[in-house]
């Protein structure tokens, strides 16, 4: 991906989770993601992981394409647009493409930076295989941020009527 700096992936340890432990603290107090994630499975998610710095305008993946992976905005913001349509901002905390971790199917929507972005990319495969027990708390994480996202869609389409 053109405009995008990939960070290796990080290895599991205990001297890691240790250096990690104040960061992972300030992810569970400042993003809902991690929240209900016990310390041990934040890292265990970070590890699987790959950190992306994405520069504005750069899109990161198109209607259309495979999805194998979703995203958790550590900083900036992402577009998310249909047809040209934007239909909604992911800012800090949010995750999007996370349709991909339910099923593999085309993307049904463009996701492109409006600003100089950082990322977590999470590989849909590596989380559901790999780690069964963390997939279920972070499907039941997307589940509620879907509903959330239908909810707003809801009271808007109430409040356009």
């Amino acid at each position: 991906m053109q405009g995008v700096h990939q960070e290796p992936r990080q290895e599991c340890n205990q001297a890691h989770l240790r250096k990690l432990g104040p960061v992972i603290k300030k992810l569970q107090k400042n993003y809902s993601f991690f929240s209900e994630l016990e310390e041990r499975e934040v890292h265990e998610l970070l590890a699987s992981c790959r950190g992306i710095t994405c520069e504005k305008g750069r899109v990161l993946f198109n209607e259309g394409d495979i999805g194998d992976r979703f995203f958790l905005v550590l900083s900036g913001e992402i577009v998310i647009s249909k047809g040209g349509r934007e239909l909604a901002r992911m800012t800090p905390g949010h995750i999007f493409g996370e349709m991909a971790l339910l099923e593999h199917i085309p993307r049904t929507a463009t996701a492109a930076a409006t600003k100089d972005t950082e990322l977590f990319e999470v590989p849909a495969d590596i989380v559901s295989l790999v780690m069964p027990g963390l997939a279920l708390k972070i499907s039941l994480h997307i589940a509620r941020q879907m509903s959330e996202k239908l909810r707003e869609a809801n009271n808007q389409g109430e409040t356009s009527s």
